[in-house]
């Protein structure tokens, strides 16, 4: 019994943790949505590990955001 609860528990937090970082993404994404969908499409390459390759276009912005970030002229 007691594990049922314990669980259910859990999952009432869980869910409004949810909740929060929901609204928290949709606070951010209104405060300036260039940078929002930016930062997204960083976490989406974080989250393909460490032993990855990630073939970029020389014109994508990401790229150009990586050379801008270590001083390299774009070309």
């Amino acid at each position: 019994m007691m594990d049922q609860v314990n669980a259910a528990e859990a999952e009432e937090i869980r869910g409004n943790a949810d909740a929060e970082a929901t609204r928290i993404y949709g606070v951010a994404f209104n405060a300036d949505p260039e940078f929002f969908s930016f930062f997204r499409t960083l976490e989406s390459y974080q989250a393909l590990g460490a032993n990855s390759t990630l073939m970029l276009r020389a014109d994508s912005d990401f790229f150009r955001y990586l050379e801008q970030s270590q001083g390299l002229e774009p070309e």
